[in-house]
């Protein structure tokens, strides 16, 4: 008999896109597993990636976690298809939804992401505290993308619309108000006149104001919101990830490692983890130290091209998304060795009863 797996998802802004390819990714091996899958949101997925998840026969649903009515929605929708496994990834403890499901006999899951900070590790702390009743397996997964959105790239019209030619290139992702900017240009300033510095994204406009003042403007490109990521990180020389906060970038760094780049981050949060030996670490907020660090990898091309060999194979092997499927299908597997499948929606079971 068919096996179920219900999802109630919801995740941060920034990382939607990241997060979308991973839904579809493992919607695809469920698929082939022969699994029942429905996804719930707290809105409505992009287009492209709900006819992506509808053409895998998923069953996508929307629901405003946030009404008072949330909870007793969930709990009508499981008591009715009765899922085998619930898996959880929410923003905030919801112990409500988690209950909701452990009430109708599914096995509940809830998936984290590694603590980044002390402060992080106290508030999951609190989470686990309130969701213990009711959770029987919890994972904590760092964040993951498709590789293959990175091969074939060389980054050459990048550059030429830039103007920089074979100059070397700093590139920069997620420099929101506390993204390290500031230190980067300052960095940038002790460096030579011929490196140039493209920042991905929307940064704060303070940013614009500092390159003028620092004498750097002419070599600093904002590039504002682009959908040519790849093609950006393909004409980096070196990228840098250094946030003066404890999390929140992590997606940044690993896109650097996917490119095969050589990735500079900051002491900050899961950032060191994650880079292990495929590049430097600088603390935070010190333009010097990251003004060095740029400097060493830029002097020495080889080592440049080591390193992002490394960092390519560190994020196939523990942050791609074939890594994070498989992470989860092993989980989902042990859990439907224990269980008996109950995918029969409870309206049907009352009829076959009647019958």
């Amino acid at each position: 008999m068919q096996r179920s797996i219900w999802f109630v998802l919801d995740l941060e802004s920034n990382r939607r896109g990241a997060f979308s390819e991973q839904l579809v990714a493992l919607a695809e091996r469920l698929r082939r597993e022969d699994a029942s899958v429905t996804m719930v949101f707290p809105a409505p997925p992009a287009p492209r990636p709900l006819e992506a998840l509808k053409s895998l026969g998923v069953d996508v649903r929307a629901l405003d976690f946030r009404s008072s009515r949330a909870a007793l929605i969930l709990l009508l929708w499981f008591r009715e298809y009765r899922p085998d496994i619930v898996h959880f990834q929410l923003l905030e403890p919801r112990p409500i939804f988690v209950a909701a499901a452990k009430l109708c006999g599914a096995t509940t899951l809830v998936q984290d992401r590694p603590p980044s900070s002390a402060t992080r590790a106290i508030a999951l702390r609190a989470r686990e505290l309130a969701l213990d009743w009711f959770v029987d397996t919890r994972l904590e997964v760092h964040d993951a993308v498709a590789v293959a959105r990175f091969e074939g790239r060389d980054g050459a019209g990048v550059r030429r619309e830039l103007g920089i030619g074979e100059r070397s290139l700093i590139v920069s992702l997620a420099l929101d108000e506390r993204g390290g900017g500031d230190t980067l240009l300052r960095a940038l300033a002790l460096l030579e006149p011929e490196v140039h510095l493209a920042i991905a994204g929307e940064g704060p406009a303070e940013l614009r104001a500092l390159a003028t003042r620092l004498g750097v403007a002419g070599r600093v490109h904002f590039l504002g919101a682009r959908d040519d990521l790849e093609d950006i990180l393909a004409a980096a020389s070196v990228v840098v990830v250094a946030p003066e906060t404890e999390e929140g970038h992590d997606s940044a760094a690993i896109e650097g490692m996917a490119a095969s780049r050589p990735v500079i981050v900051s002491r900050s949060g899961a950032l060191p983890t994650i880079l292990g030996d495929a590049g430097l670490v600088v603390p935070q907020g010190d333009p010097a130290s990251l003004g060095l660090a740029i400097r060493t990898v830029l002097s020495d091309p080889e080592r440049g091209t080591r390193l992002g060999k490394l960092g390519r194979k560190r994020v196939e092997q523990n942050y791609s998304s074939d890594a994070h499927v498989e992470l989860l299908m092993k989980t989902y597997r042990r859990i439907f060795l224990r269980s008996e499948p109950r995918t029969v929606p409870a309206k049907m079971l009352e009829l076959a009863w009647r019958r």
